[in-house]
């Protein structure tokens, strides 16, 4: 009893910090309590993307890898996590605490991963909550929950954690240090979020360079070597379980979007560099790590605010009003990087005053992360990682590294944070580099407040351009330009002024109760954190609301409704056909993720969709809808139902209704079906040829194959290809995993289906024995049918997800056993200690 009580009273700080953690994270999402829910655009998304993976799991209790909802198919890996035996997956869910997961859970496990690890580096309980605060409310932290980025917001919250593990391995707590980073690593892979678990890695890299510098300096090589062997064991223990999920999405990226086409020209929007050059942070945006306004803020409008507008001429103020904020090199931002004024005064401080290794670990990786998220503005450096490292090339977003320096700043604050506390005389030591800190963070601010045109420029780069291309001819036109511009401007740099003197007055506050703090010797320690932790809620908290309040906020009830089908929805689903797809324009036709909620949708809202696809649509698809959309605005004598006969790929890809409107859709009589058979085919040298020779022709009639298949074709009967064969082959059974066909012909005959072909893991069966099928029409799958009446069938089982499951049930079992001998090692340990009492 006296143990239990012992053990109660060491646990129960702790238990206050995640109570107030959980309080702290209700208050930020008060909206909750009056019954309203959190708009998240990416969580509505994937609702959209996932409702066929979720019904088909309702009605036969089975979970399909592949949905065919979603760009006319493709694999679920990356859209629908289902159940798994991978034993992180549920120990994530469980730390979640059964609070809401997408809103309040992310921001307390935010907070509680960096309180552990302030913990683990010997931070006492009310200074590790401080951490955590500090941690938690960075602006980009709460602008992807806004969003609903939820897997890269699980991802970064436990960052801390797995850091925490490698930093105790190397000093010396080989036992614990391990266990933390095995399953800190685990959750955090379970996130599949490739790009943030490659910073990680990144930073424990660069960790364990300056560890082993310092090893060798301090002649303590024995040491960081069996610190090493502890943490690759760990990191196995954590990756073996994830192997299910990190397999299958690596399999899927190597031929997606974020892979290398096929093509010698590269038709892909989201190819090697294009993509990600339209991500990549300007020079001078990094000042929005100490000025959240510093580049605007958001892409939101300017606003109608008086004092903004003050120096703009009445004429234009409209037009300025409604022009957007946001000045940086992103094409739209949803908010700044901020990472707390106060945090910035505290990291320079602490570069001048902190000695140990980690201070230094701390400057590269804020460094690095910088450098990183400038992308095509700092070429030499995106080229050589693209060239050196593993999927860098593949990354969709380049400003995305600056979450290592959001780690790096807040750490290293605390860490000169603690010093302080600790010893009263610390500033008055280091006055003079206290007053440096003050001088670069606090100077540079008011100075930038006094003379912000002397520094800053007010425009982007592409609106320097798009305004230089847009010279008008006339005298008085390019002088109703240059007022316009000189108005923007203005209406910017007050935008910026006001952030610029508010980061000042934070800094002087805050360093002010810092100096205080060490000059009176009542000024208790206890005082200064909870007027720290006040501070830093007034600074971050404020500028968070700014991009997730009460307006991202709506009723249950619009919630509900947001999904509500159309008259033009509910007349398609009378349809009793199981598999077609359908093109709705109500939205951008292939950037909607909506039509995927009722129908299978030729578009969709992931960045990742499948390269081969991506190249259809930029050579071919867009074009068609085009001119679909024209024929319709412009159709008054049945032109639309003639122009369908031209749209080749919409028709091979089985596009049986076209949605225009809410009330008003339009069936296409030219689809093709599921599948059909062809007369002749054409054999093309490579992906080159094979996309061109789709331009020419006839998807009824005839199918285009690269020669990789040419050993299949061959098999095909060589005497009178070209067939009056009345054979058929249709649809009989629809699973989005197995799709089962009937087919009779009176001989060896060429079929083409109407979906997508994916040979990691579609497999194809004629009488229930497995048959080679091809790819064909660049996209689809085509099929050598057997004479005679057979039974034709396509299963997705991919090997890679089936034998990964395997081995994240194995591992998952190896860990739990792993976690049982440690609990009874440490269990002998603590007995053997008491009788030695």
């Amino acid at each position: 009893m006296e143990n239990l009580k012992n053990y109660f009273q060491k646990a129960l700080p702790f238990l206050i910090a995640i109570i107030f953690f959980i309080v702290l994270s209700f208050m930020y999402f008060s909206p909750m309590f009056e019954g309203k829910v959190l708009k998240q655009s990416e969580q509505t998304n994937l609702q959209a993307m996932s409702q066929e993976l979720v019904e088909f799991n309702k009605q036969t209790g089975e979970d399909s890898q592949w949905t065919n909802s979603v760009y006319g198919g493709m694999p679920a890996y990356s859209i629908h996590q289902e159940s798994s035996y991978n034993i992180y997956f549920h120990i994530q869910n469980l730390l979640k605490l059964g609070l809401p997961g997408t809103t309040v859970a992310v921001l307390f496990i935010y907070m509680l991963g960096f309180y552990i690890l302030l913990l683990s580096l010997k931070f006492n309980n009310w200074q590790s909550v401080l951490g955590g605060i500090s941690f938690g409310f960075a602006s980009y932290n709460i602008i992807i929950i806004a969003i609903g980025q939820i897997t890269k917001t699980y991802a970064i919250a436990f960052m801390a954690p797995v850091i925490a593990g490698v930093l105790m391995t190397y000093r010396k707590k080989y036992i614990w240090g391990a266990v933390l980073t095995t399953f800190a690593l685990g959750i955090q892979m379970v996130t599949t979020h490739i790009q943030i678990t490659y910073y990680l890695f990144l930073m424990i890299f660069l960790l364990i360079i300056v560890q082993f510098v310092y090893a060798v300096i301090e002649k303590q090589l024995k040491v960081f070597t069996k610190a090493t062997a502890v943490l690759v064991v760990a990191v196995l223990l954590a990756v073996l379980p994830n192997i299910a999920n990190l397999a299958t999405n690596y399999e899927y990226n190597k031929i997606s979007t974020q892979g290398i086409s096929e093509l010698s020209v590269n038709e892909s929007d989201n190819s090697n560099n294009k993509y990600t050059q339209t991500s990549s942070y300007a020079k001078s945006e990094a000042l929005t790590l100490m000025i959240p306004n510093a580049k605007g803020g958001s892409s939101k409008y300017i606003g109608t605010d008086e004092e903004i507008l003050k120096n703009v001429d009445s004429k234009f103020a409209n037009y300025v009003s409604q022009s957007s904020a946001y000045f940086g090199n992103l094409p739209v931002s949803a908010g700044p990087i901020y990472i707390g004024a106060i945090l910035m005064f505290l990291f320079i401080f602490g570069l001048f005053t902190i000695k140990t290794s980690t201070k230094w670990w701390l400057l590269v990786i804020a460094i690095f992360g910088i450098l990183l998220s400038w992308g095509s503005n700092f070429d030499i450096l995106t080229v050589l990682m693209q060239n050196v490292t593993p999927f860098y090339s593949s990354f969709d977003s380049f400003s995305m590294s600056l979450i290592i320096t959001g780690f790096a700043i807040p750490l290293l604050a605390m860490l000169v944070l603690k010093e302080v506390i600790a010893d009263k005389g610390f500033i008055k030591k280091h006055k003079i580099w206290f007053y440096v800190s003050l001088g670069v963070t606090a100077g540079i601010s008011l100075v930038l407040y006094i003379t912000p045109d002397t520094f800053i420029s007010f425009l982007s780069q592409n609106e320097i351009a798009g305004f230089a291309a847009q010279k008008e001819q006339t005298a008085q036109a390019e002088q109703q330009m240059k007022l316009y511009i000189y108005g923007l401007e203005q209406a910017r740099m007050e935008i910026f002024k006001v952030d610029a003197i508010r980061s000042f007055i934070f800094i002087i506050i805050g360093s002010a109760l810092l100096w205080l703090y060490s000059s009176i010797k009542q000024f208790k320690e206890s005082y200064l954190l909870i007027a720290l932790a006040v501070l830093f809620l007034a600074d971050m908290w404020t500028v968070d609301k700014r991009y997730l309040n009460e307006e991202n906020f709506q009723k249950k009830s619009f919630a509900k409704n947001v999904f509500k089908k159309t008259l033009a929805d509910e007349m398609i689903i009378k349809d009793g056909d199981p598999n077609y797809r359908v093109l709705s324009y109500l939205r951008n036709p292939l950037n909607d993720a909506y039509t995927s909620y009722s129908h299978k949708s030729i578009g969709g809202a992931s960045i990742s969709k499948l390269g081969r696809y991506q190249d259809i649509i930029n050579r071919y698809l867009a074009f068609e809808l085009q001119m679909v959309a024209r024929a319709y605005q412009a159709d008054t004598t049945g032109s639309l139902g003639s122009l369908f006969s031209k749209t080749n790929v919409l028709n091979m890809m089985n596009v049986k209704y076209i949605i225009f409107a809410p009330k008003v859709y339009e069936l296409n009589w030219n689809s093709l079906g599921h599948s059909w058979f062809v007369d002749d085919y054409e054999i093309v040298e490579n992906a080159d040829a094979e996309l061109a020779a789709l331009a020419r022709f006839n998807p009824k009639k005839t199918a285009i194959i690269d020669k990789h298949f040419k050993p299949v074709t061959d098999k095909l009967p060589e005497v009178e290809f070209f067939s009056l064969d009345t054979g058929y082959i249709q649809l009989t059974n629809y699973k989005p995993n197995h799709l089962t066909y009937k087919s009779a012909t009176n001989k060896e005959r060429l079929a083409v289906f109407s979906e997508i072909y994916y040979d990691k893991g579609w497999n194809a069966y004629v009488d229930g024995f497995p048959t080679e099928h091809i790819r064909v029409n660049y996209i689809l799958r085509g099929m050598i049918i057997p004479k005679g009446v057979h039974d034709i069938e396509f299963k997705f089982e991919p090997k890679s997800y089936s034998i990964g499951q395997k081995v994240s049930m194995a591992s998952s079992i190896l860990v739990v056993l792993f976690l049982l001998a440690l609990v009874g090692y440490t269990y002998k340990m603590q007995k053997a200690e008491v009788k030695e009492d």
